[in-house]
């Protein structure tokens, strides 16, 4: 396993056997040059990113859409649109994937489907035309709808390359989900702290993976926002922020901060919304700052929305940073 998750798989090569199964995340990057199709191919969503490299959506899409070329199978998320248009063009049969029940109308002519339905992790068999109840989702350690979407996801990855019965299947699934904590720089428990808890989630390099994030939680949030400029579009944080409910203090930070600051004093909701927003173009300001405002039952995160190269030579320092100020507390 590797990638473009931060552990590159070029010097494990000679490892490497005929019979190994290579989990592996490619970026946009990778996928505008290279053609080597996959037994299963996953998207799991596709939103603005990269756009300071990329010419703009339309080959960010294009890049990403390679991964399907020559694939056995496809995993496609059913709530994204553009992966729905991908899908319809796609050579190979596709297992969807959703955070609610997809339709059986549409997935009998589909290869499969994989979705929460009752409480539990569900898939759907379009060639039996059989529900198979897997595992019930409370068993999932880690905390969000994302993180469903997530399990749901890898369940359908994993059952598009090996065809596993439903039962091998839940019993995998559900001994991972019951007993997997979570990883670095993921929304990482960093510590507990005069009743406030702080987490790391570093990794989060776009406002799509920072709403999931604060998406997670239900106590108070004071969030750390802000970094590298990727040209990438703001309004998205700025709702997500606002429409939460339960952010009370935003801190921005980096080469992104007054961009994201317009797009949240921009956004329909902010006066009303009693958020304190606050900036900090140094990092370790920023940090201290969102310390000081919080409160016993507070959540302190990190999730920048935003690549990290301002100040960082990747997302993986910036975390660690994070978590050398709040063990020094």
């Amino acid at each position: 396993m590797g990638g473009n998750i931060g552990e590159p798989l070029l010097h494990r090569i000679n490892e490497m056997a005929s019979e190994d199964a290579v989990a592996a995340e490619l970026s946009s990057f990778q996928l505008m040059s290279i053609s080597v199709p996959p037994t299963v191919a996953v998207i799991k969503n596709v939103t603005p990113n990269h756009l300071n490299w990329h010419t703009g959506m339309e080959e960010y899409i294009a890049a990403k859409a390679k991964i399907l070329a020559g694939c056995s199978r496809a995993v496609l998320n059913y709530d994204d649109s553009v992966c729905r248009t991908l899908g319809a063009g796609c050579g190979a049969p596709v297992v969807w994937f959703s955070r609610s029940p997809i339709p059986h109308t549409f997935l009998k002519s589909q290869a499969g489907g994989v979705y929460p339905k009752d409480g539990w992790v569900t898939l759907y068999d379009s060639e039996a035309g059989k529900e198979h109840a897997l595992f019930d989702a409370d068993v999932i350690l880690l905390p969000g709808a994302h993180n469903l979407e997530n399990y749901s996801t890898a369940v359908a990855a994993v059952w598009a390359l090996t065809n596993s019965a439903p039962s091998v299947l839940a019993s995998a699934a559900k001994f991972v989900a019951g007993t997997f904590g979570g990883v670095r720089h993921r929304m990482e428990l960093v510590r507990e702290l005069d009743g406030v808890r702080y987490y790391n989630s570093s990794i989060d390099s776009s406002p799509t993976r920072t709403a999931a994030a604060i998406s997670a939680h239900t106590c108070p949030i004071r969030i750390i926002c802000g970094g590298y400029d990727k040209d990438i579009p703001f309004a998205p944080l700025a709702k997500a922020l606002i429409s939460h409910g339960n952010v009370k203090t935003v801190v921005l930070t980096g080469a992104t901060m007054e961009k994201i600051k317009k797009a949240i004093l921009e956004e329909p909701g902010f006066a009303n919304s009693g958020i304190e927003l606050l900036c900090e173009p140094d990092f370790t300001d920023a940090v201290h700052t969102a310390v000081g405002s919080a409160k016993t039952g507070d959540a302190v995160l990190l999730s920048p929305a935003c690549a990290s190269f301002d100040a960082f030579a990747n997302f993986e320092k910036r975390g660690e940073r994070f978590c050398e100020i709040i063990n020094s507390l």
